[in-house]
């Protein structure tokens, strides 16, 4: 054999073992990362494992909790009455809790204020916090914690509706019955802040008022708003009364008649307009074809302007029609099957603050 013959072999021979070396190194590569991805896997799942442990501990521990009845004492409310803070002997901080979980009452600062409660606890946004918050009885309720932990490990969410009240069918003040029962709006939201200023005159005189007329600036309409309102409305019909983008203030009864404001009655009210004087007045009214409508009322009740009544502030079934911010200044009387409920429920309501 020629020595360039065996050189050719051996470079042929040292190809084939770089070959195979390669191949065993990308071979051992992807053993040893497939190894180090199982190990880390584990690594992980044992984590992952202890993490539910620690899961199931926390929702067994409040299983029992969301079924321990507490009594403490409302100590805050938020002044757009929203959430509340209860003191609690078992804490050593107050207890938050929503507007949303109190039964049976609705959240009021301050008439809550000192209020004696019960509640049970509850996981809320990562912290705990009272659920089911009721006005405390002389009802209490007795367990075994550690039956409850023995026997029902496995479902702890079971008891998060454990006490299922039966409410009663709400009836409708008689008041409401045999009659007509109006919304109106208490004012245009554009002199909101002028016509706000004479509510209390309006109560302490026992009227309000609404505007009529044809309204010079309404050059493609020839109608004449509430040109039949007063025959529209009769004596003993409801009126709830709505402040836009506040809610309601109040429920009406109408003693009287509608009729054009006299002047004694444009004094009451004069500060809602920006003339200074009833003659002016008069002739703004002139000029534009515009006027006001006076309706005898007696305020059967009534909150404060700045705490007015929205869905949220009374006791109201979620999958029912509210009734609101109809536009005009017309009397409508809502399509809703519930709107005698409503408002109904708004009159208790503002009887009882």
């Amino acid at each position: 054999m020629s020595l360039s013959s065996y050189v050719d072999d051996l470079e042929k021979e040292n190809k084939k073992l770089r070959s195979e070396c390669e191949k065993n190194k990308s071979s051992y590569s992807t053993l040893f990362n497939k190894k180090k991805i199982e190990e880390e896997y584990n690594s992980y799942k044992d984590i992952i494992h202890k993490k539910d442990l620690e899961i199931m501990k926390l929702e067994r521990e409040l299983a029992v909790y969301k079924v321990t009845i507490y009594n403490g004492k409302i100590t805050f409310v938020s002044p757009d009455n929203i959430y509340g803070y209860i003191e609690c002997t078992d804490f050593e901080n107050d207890m938050s809790f929503h507007k949303a979980t109190c039964k049976g009452f609705i959240l009021k600062n301050p008439q809550m204020i000192n209020k004696e409660v019960s509640f049970n606890l509850g996981f809320t946004h990562g912290r705990f916090q009272a659920i089911n918050v009721k006005i405390s009885s002389d009802t209490t309720q007795t367990h075994d914690d550690g039956n409850i932990i023995d026997n029902n490990m496995e479902a702890p969410k079971k008891y998060d509706n454990i006490v299922n009240e039966k409410k009663e069918e709400y009836k409708i003040n008689p008041l409401f019955k045999g009659c007509d029962v109006w919304y109106m709006n208490g004012y245009n939201k554009h002199h909101m802040k002028e016509e706000l200023s004479i509510w209390e005159n309006l109560i302490d005189n026992g009227f309000v008022f609404t505007w009529c007329g044809k309204g010079s600036w309404r050059s493609n309409t020839s109608t004449i708003v509430n040109s039949k309102l007063p025959d529209k409305l009769k004596i003993s019909d409801k009126i709830a009364w709505y402040f836009p983008q506040r809610g309601y203030s109040s429920i009406l009864e109408v003693t009287g008649k509608a009729h054009y404001a006299t002047d004694n009655e444009l004094s009451i009210i004069k500060n809602a307009f920006s003339e200074d004087t009833i003659e002016e007045i008069r002739e703004t009214f002139k000029k534009y074809s515009w006027n006001v409508l006076i309706i005898p009322v007696r305020f059967l009740a009534h909150t404060n302007k700045d705490n007015c009544i929205g869905r949220c502030d009374i006791e109201w079934d979620k999958d029912h029609d509210w009734s609101y911010g109809f536009r005009g200044s017309s009397v409508i009387k809502p399509s809703s099957s519930y709107w005698l409920e409503q408002v109904s429920k708004m009159y208790d309501y503002m009887k009882n603050i």
